[in-house]
């Protein structure tokens, strides 16, 4: 039997977490400190914590509120949002956040070199945000607009292990809050070629798309909606599959 971590994404936006369809419409989730709080009793393997407006604002990270959730979380953290430097980084990880998540400055002057050189590449991680184009491929998204590798995702995720990214997040923009399941073709084809762990993020529905995405060679597996809505009517309820649940609908057939 084999296991994998399942990660809840939050998004962060000003003092609160939303959640977002296709990275629009945002939905106030509550206060972040209560929505920690609740995680923090649902045996969570690790939070990501992404902050949607900093680097589109062209913010750095509010590091007093991740002291704020860091002080009140007490499983793993991951954080992403407006890490434009060596220094950024080295502020997150010593407010106690296990990893720091780039993505649109990944390609800013080496820094996921110099931060896994630094910190270690178990302390680097990249968030590969893409969309499937209209005839064919995919495109890499960036906040800033440019990707000298936006039309060749494979050779980005290539790149990003070369500079020492120890870890991918894999996130589908058009699957984002749909409910229509991790995007396995492209899943299958990244994990086929890197030696570091994939992410799947992006779409998932129950948690029998998670043993698909880990048969698709993901290290883990992350999500937003099922972990925060409840029912057709997209209820708020924070809610984390049991462990029994997951070794008897997955761990246990892989």
């Amino acid at each position: 039997m084999k296991e994998f971590r399942v990660i809840p994404i939050l998004l962060l936006s000003g003092n609160g977490f939303v959640k977002t369809k296709k990275f629009k419409d945002p939905v106030y989730l509550g206060d972040s400190i209560n929505t920690i709080k609740i995680f923090n009793t649902k045996g969570v393997d690790e939070l990501v914590i992404l902050d949607i407006n900093a680097s589109k604002n062209n913010l750095g990270p509010n590091f007093d509120k991740l002291l704020e959730l860091t002080t009140e979380c007490f499983i793993p953290l991951s954080y992403g949002g407006g890490i434009k430097n060596l220094e950024d980084a080295s502020k997150v990880l010593k407010l106690g956040y296990e990893k720091v998540i780039l993505n649109s400055y990944a390609l800013k002057d080496g820094l996921v070199n110099n931060i896994s050189k630094k910190f270690g590449s178990s302390s680097t991680a990249v968030c590969v945000d893409y969309k499937k184009k209209f005839f064919g491929g995919y495109s890499v998204q960036n906040n800033l607009g440019y990707n000298k590798y936006k039309n060749n995702i494979i050779d980005y995720c290539r790149f990003l292990e070369n500079e020492g990214a120890g870890e991918l997040i894999l996130q589908s923009v058009d699957r984002d809050g749909m409910y229509t399941g991790y995007d396995i073709e492209l899943l299958n084809t990244i994990t086929s070629k890197l030696k570091i762990p994939v992410i799947s993020a992006g779409g998932a529905s129950d948690i029998l798309d998670f043993l698909k995405a880990v048969e698709a060679g993901a290290s883990a597996v992350a999500a937003g909606s099922i972990f925060v809505f409840k029912g057709k009517h997209r209820a708020v309820l924070i809610n984390y599959p049991e462990r029994k649940i997951l070794i008897e609908n997955v761990f246990k057939k892989i």
